[in-house]
Formats: structure tokens, sequence, C-alpha cells
């Protein structure tokens, strides 16, 4: 399960995100600073990326999007558990969003804290509960740590808020498939093959060529 690659697409996302909700930024206030590092990061520039998270937060210690920019950062090169305590730092400033709890657990998961991770998921779910990537990361932590009939129930979620979500159809599919529940797999990896996804139509042809149609 290809889960490290998605879960870090999940994390990439939010920078988008903060370009968008920033990028207009003409002051130096700490949105200029977020948005300059925003601009940075895409360029490759990591370095210099941190240095503007940084000035932000030593200027304005107490708004939360400086510490949310730096643990998407943080988490995008790797460093996880830094992005934990940025993350865990701007709940604190709002516990309120959704978003950052679902970030956080994406963190935690890739950090080996399943446990932690779930319950952050749960928390953004319970903050949004249309909020189709914390039901994804839940469903992939719930698929990683054995709860099968858990993840098949997530995953299903994220089909039902969105329909062209190829992962949740591919990950329904390796399930579906363990369990030798071969025409339901084939299914789930016909439809994400529909939506461009590569594995899944390998897979797909992996079950035809052993005689499942």
């Amino acid at each position: 399960m290809k889960s490290r690659r998605e879960l870090k697409r999940i994390i990439l996302s939010l920078l988008f995100i903060l370009l968008i909700l920033h990028v207009f930024a003409d002051t130096k206030d700490s949105n200029y600073y977020v948005a300059d590092g925003f601009a940075k990061y895409s360029k490759g520039d990591f370095a210099g990326a941190l240095e503007d998270y940084n000035t932000a937060i030593k200027l304005y210690p107490n708004e939360g999007k400086p510490y949310l920019a730096r643990a998407v950062l943080k988490a995008a090169m790797g460093e996880y558990k830094a992005a934990i305590r940025d993350y865990s730092k701007t709940i604190k400033l709002n516990p309120n969003y959704a978003g950052t709890y679902c970030y956080r657990g994406v963190a935690k998961g890739m950090a080996g804290d399943h446990k932690g991770a779930i319950e952050d998921f749960n928390k953004a779910i319970e903050l949004n509960p249309k909020y189709e990537d914390a039901y994804l990361g839940r469903g992939m932590e719930k698929h990683n740590t054995g709860d099968f009939e858990g993840a098949i129930k997530d995953y299903g979620k994220v089909i039902e808020l969105n329909p062209n979500n190829a992962l949740a159809y591919l990950n329904r599919g390796k399930i579906m498939e363990a369990f030798k529940k071969y025409k339901e797999a084939l299914n789930d990896y016909n439809a994400a093959a529909k939506l461009g996804n590569e594995d899944a139509k390998k897979a797909a042809e992996k079950l035809n060529a052993q005689g499942i149609k």
C-alpha cells in the first residue's frame, strides 16, 4: 500500500491552500511572511521558507497561521515530530479548525503513532463531518493497523463524499482481494482504473489473468 506517498499528498495540499489564502498579502504582517515562505517553498528553497515562517512566529507568536505553515513544511521535509509540535501549537491557538487535526493526524501516522493519528482524524471529522481527507487518512491508518472493517467503512464514506477518489477504490479493493472477495475487488479496481489510477489498472489485469471477470 502506497500510503506514505498518498499521505504526503494530503500534507502538501495544505500548502496550496495557504497560497490561495495569503499570496495576495501586500503588507509585512504574518500573512506576508506565510505567502513569501510558500513562494520560496514552491521553488525548492526550503531553508528560505523556514526562515520566513520563523520570522513570522517571532514577530507574531500568538497567530496560528505561521505555526501551521511551518508544520506543513516540516512534515513535507520528513521532520514529523517537529511538525506535530507546531500543529499542536496551532491547535492551542485555534482549537476549532478541522484541518489542523487532520494534518497532525497525518504527521502522527508517518511518525508511527497510529492511535494518536486516528484520534486526530476523529476530531477532524467531529468538527467537519464531510471532511474527505480525514476519512481517507483514518481509513488508511485503520487499514495499516489491521482494522479492515473500519477501513472499508471509511473508504466507503470517502467514495460517498467524492465518487472520483481513485485511492479509496484502490485501497478498498486491496482489502477485498486480501479476503478473497475477488468480484468486489475487481469492481473497485476497475472504478479506480477508470479514474486514471495505474496501480488499479495493473491489479485489475492481474485478477483478469486469474479468470476473475
